[in-house]
């Protein structure tokens, strides 16, 4: 946003005036890795350079910049063969320097560009940090409404004129020493013709020669010159008569004997031909049951039946190397379709189809789907259409209903990358078919003649013919195969193929199961107890109370249940970092937080419900779960604290989950989802955007506590700059002492739908730390099981979740900030961090403070973030690029850092907005004056004169309900 294309267009504008030879300009499309429409002009421009991850027209440039004559890549055929021309090449960028994702050295890229600055609009000329067009335009020509800078901090006036001599001298004096170098290697060539001539024969007659020495070179000339030397003699008449005799012997005995060796032979022959008859009808086609991996039809409810068992015996070769991705091949058929559905499994009673197949699977009530040689018949039901923020794909997800196997997982074998030695594959009724494709790249969004929408895709050269639907796109990807896309279309020469890296990201991506609820539904209030307060609308109201029922007229279209609209939070299972890495990263926590909190044991009932000096108290206002609210039961008939009296029902259930621990059974607990009563920006009123809470029952709650509360209760009470953990800031007290702790590059990030994000191994990880501070650790990790694969109620279904944090769960905020602090440090260590001592992080659920001794390569830290853990990371400003900040401009926990007033203490200060708009909304009048007090605590924060102006705007209105803002001085003091 600081004019960079229109300082390039003034360049060339200048450039074409002082060098006349510079006349036509080619513009090089963004992120190709093709030079389409080429024709050799003499100013290559490229603009918004190493903008796509992939970054093919950075790994072009160091090709087409070299003195090495180099063919240009072109897509259309009769253009192949161009040589690269140009003189100039002009690239913007929002890189902040030449470290690339596709070139191991930066230099390499530096060296071809001898001028290189930063560019950026004077303050007089932006707004809002980006330069203002309409005020600039009048200062564009010469370049006054920017300045430059070679290293980001020490910038100065743009000089125009004075960049264009310097480029003009060095074009030309480059251009001289071209020409002074090919004179150099013309002088060094043959001296005339003749010279040539002469030597050309020359050449000729020793090639001659050494054909000759060829032809003769052959191991048969010692036969040669052994006929020239020896002379061979005859036999003698004693030998030529012996076997003249034998000869005519052998002869008269097969003449005497012919008719018993004809029948000898006739009678082995029919003896083979019967055994081979035998064999074949003695054998048993049924292979050994107890290596028959077919699942046998259960004896309870109605599931699927295995029709058939098919043998396959296509003894065609096969790619070995693809196996592992032939095993996630399936097909469907159907009673009035002659030819089968392709597709793919998903995992556990998923798979994944191209969308357009929808119309046939719709009118079938049930399936034939065909898989690892076996024939399941099952219903099926449609999860949904699969998107990628939004954007459409070609590819639709469905539920076997009643599948008795569980079907293979895929998402490991998905790769993001476009590999080489790409093909088809198909699991059909004849057996695993391959089909090689060539000149495979990406195209971005394709529309079919009729009218299907695909957002990603790739597109390859092949002999498309209908029915090829559903197959595998496969590549090679750093040395082993992995799953591209699926074949979606084609034109006969051409296909196309769905990339399915999206479908991780796809919702439900942890969720396993899905059944309907056997008991009652959990209660779910439709309408909010939040209220206008007497402040409401005193200012332009941003925020109203969530969306509650599916029947409020605020939404913009038809959502069938808001609850399971907000529960559709996990989304990933994706956890491929490097093992050693991560593994060594794990031991530092550990030893760090061991040595900060120290190690611990459990503690009593009583102490779990009352708490420690450290460990706040139970919450009794909240709901005792599921279990005891279809009983009618509460919190305060479950238990007295004080004084401390617990009911035998309560007693008993924890008891039960102390057994299920001690003897290493599964612990069973259920999370319940209800809806969050808090007000959300307006915006995501409409579209239901409501969180969710998954709240566990009290007997789980209270044994939690038991094992983890001193734990918890130290970490709570240890500074987060040394065990990296806010969990328990203080944003007056503590704040301070955090901001001692970042380093010279700092940086703002957000995390989408975090929850939801964290894998079942990202998880374990995090348990396994905290195992760490425990006496007995495998009470932990017995604990933590059933919060890693947890059982969620949700309106009337019952979801099994794999992975994924339930936001109701006694140890959520400090398992979320644990993992949060691995996979960050991690990305760290990929972005440019070689010593954790280099590195500050703080984090507090999905918050995260990173600041690092030496910039770090954010682009690639957004990239391992997704790869290696599938988590969508961006600027908090929700901005393209990252951009450092300060400790000043540092947004944590949705505070930022302002002096106590007369004071050089910083504290964390919410924005006047926030204070603002929350103070417009009360659950109640009588809790109304409690919430006052604590928007006059953080209004205090802006000093006297601000704090004055606010009480003075709210007094008149707060009067008429008897309520009277306190002074500055009592806020101050208190």
């Amino acid at each position: 946003g600081q004019g960079k294309s229109f300082f390039s267009q003034l360049l060339i504008t200048h450039l074409k005036r002082n060098i006349p030879s510079l006349s036509d300009v080619y513009t090089h499309a963004t992120g190709s890795e093709f030079l389409d429409g080429y024709t050799g002009q003499a100013i290559h421009v490229i603009d918004d350079a190493g903008q796509n991850r992939e970054e093919k027209d950075l790994a072009l440039l160091c090709q087409c910049i070299s003195s090495i004559p180099f063919h240009v890549p072109m897509a259309d055929l009769p253009s192949k063969g161009m040589l690269y021309e140009s003189k100039i090449v002009i690239a913007t960028t929002n890189k902040p320097d030449f470290t690339t994702m596709v070139l191991s050295d930066p230099k390499a890229l530096q060296r071809r560009f001898p001028f290189n600055f930063h560019l950026r609009a004077k303050l007089e000329f932006s707004t809002a940090g980006k330069i203002n067009v309409p005020i600039s335009l009048s200062n564009m020509a010469d370049g006054s409404c920017w300045e430059i800078s070679q290293d980001s901090y020490n910038w100065q006036p743009c000089d125009l004129a004075g960049i264009v001599k310097d480029i003009t001298d060095e074009y030309k004096k480059r251009m001289q020493a071209f020409k002074n170098w090919q004179k150099k290697l013309e002088e060094e060539g043959p001296d005339d013709e003749s010279d040539v001539s002469e030597r050309s024969f020359e050449e000729s007659i020793r090639a001659l020669q050494l054909m000759i020495q060829k032809q003769e070179d052959t191991p048969f000339a010692v036969f040669r010159q052994c006929r020239r030397k020896n002379t061979l003699s005859k036999a003698c008449d004693a030998v030529v008569s012996w076997v003249k005799d034998k000869m005519q012997s052998f002869k008269n005995f097969l003449f005497k004997n012919m008719k018993w060796i004809q029948l000898g032979g006739a009678i082995a022959s029919f003896l083979g031909i019967a055994i081979m008859i035998w064999r074949f009808l003695s054998s048993d086609t049924k292979e050994e049951r107890i290596y028959n991996p077919q699942a046998q039809r259960s004896k309870k409810g109605d599931i699927s039946k295995i029709i058939q068992k098919a043998r396959l015996n296509n003894e065609a070769p096969f790619h070995q190397e693809l196996a592992h991705l032939s095993k996630l091949t399936c097909y469907i058929s159907l009673p009035d379709r002659k030819t089968p559905l392709h597709c793919c499994v998903l995992g556990v009673d998923k798979f994944v189809i191209y969308n357009h197949a929808k119309a046939w699977l719709d009118e079938s009530e049930t399936i034939n789907l065909h898989y690892q040689n076996s024939v399941f018949e099952t219903r099926i039901e449609y999860c949904g259409h699969v998107q990628e923020n939004g954007a459409p794909m070609d590819l639709a997800v469905y539920r076997c209903l009643d599948l008795p196997i569980m079907l293979k997982g895929v998402s490991k074998f998905i790769s993001d990358e476009v590999g080489t030695n790409c093909k088809l594959l198909w699991s059909t009724p004849d057996g695993i078919l391959i089909m090689p494709v060539e000149g495979a790249h990406r195209t971005g969004v394709l529309k079919t003649v009729e009218g299907t929408i695909t957002a990603h895709t790739i597109s390859y050269n092949v002999s498309s013919k209908k029915g090829m639907c559903g197959g595998l796109l496969v590549g090679n990807v750093n040395g082993a195969y992995k799953i591209l896309g699926m074949h979606v279309a084609g034109n006969g020469f051409e296909g196309s193929s769905a990339e399915l890296w999206p479908i991780q990201c796809a919702q439900e991506g942890l969720v396993e199961k899905k059944n309907k609820l056997d008991g009652p539904m959990v209660f779910q209030p439709t309408q909010s107890k939040i209220q206008p307060s007497p402040l409401h609308g005193m200012y332009d109201v941003e925020m109203e109370p969530a969306v509650l029922s599916s029947n409020d007229k605020r939404l913009a279209g038809p959502i069938e249940n808001v609850v399971k609209n907000a529960s559709e939070k996990y989304r990933v299972d994706v956890y491929e970092p490097h093992p050693s890495l991560m593994a060594s990263i794990v031991g530092q926590v550990k030893v760090k937080l061991l040595n900060a909190v120290g190690r611990h044991g459990c503690i009593g009932v009583e102490e779990a419900v009352k708490g420690l000096d450290e460990l706040n108290p139970l919450d009794m206002t909240t709901s005792a779960g599921r279990k005891y609210q279809i009983l009618g039961l509460k919190k305060r008939d479950l238990l007295v604290v004080e004084p401390f009296e617990i009911s035998g029902m309560l007693q008993n259930d924890i008891d039960k989950i102390w057994d299920q621990i001690n003897n290493d059974e599964k612990v069973e607990t259920e999370f319940a989802a209800y809806l969050k009563d808090e007000i959300r920006k307006v915006s995501k009123i409409p579209t239901a955007e409501t969180r969710c809470i998954e709240a566990c029952p009290i007997d789980y709650t209270i044994v939690h506590r038991m094992i983890m509360g001193k734990i918890y209760g130290n970490i709570y009470n240890t500074p987060a700059q040394i065990t990296g953990l806010a969990v328990g800031i203080n944003p007056w007290t503590d704040w301070e002492y955090m901001c001692h702790g970042l380093r010279d590059y700092s940086y703002d990030l957000d995390f989408k739908r975090f929850d939801g994000s964290l894998s079942e191994q990202i998880m374990r990880l995090g348990v396994e730390i905290l195992a760490e501070l425990h006496e007995e650790p495998h009470l932990v990790y017995r604990l933590f099981e059933p919060v890693i694969i947890s059982k969620h109620i949700v309106s009337d279904e019952e979801w099994i979740v794999r992975g994924g944090m339930p936001s109701g769960a006694p140890c959520t905020t400090i398992l979320n900030s644990v993992c949060n602090l691995l996979v960050t440090m991690y990305c760290a260590a990929i972005a440019g961090v070689d010593d954790f001592s280099e590195l500050f992080v703080v984090t507090y659920g999905d918050d995260v403070v990173l600041s690092s001794d030496n910039p770090l390569k954010m682009d690639v830290f957004q990239f391992c973030m997704k790869k290696c853990f599938g988590m969508d990371v961006t600027p908090a400003d929700k901005g393209i690029a990252f951009k450092q900040v300060d400790v000043w401009s540092m947004s944590f926990l949705k505070r930022q850092s302002r002096f106590f007033p007369g004071t050089k203490f910083l504290v964390g200060a919410l924005s006047l907005e926030t204070i603002i708009q929350h103070l417009m909304w009360m659950r109640s009048l009588k809790t109304f004056p409690q919430q006052l007090i604590s928007a006059e605590n953080e209004m205090c924060i802006y000093g006297e004169e601000v704090y004055n102006e606010f009480c003075r705007q709210i007094a008149p209105e707060l009067k008429r309900f008897g309520i009277y803002p306190s002074s500055y001085k009592s806020v101050y003091s208190r």
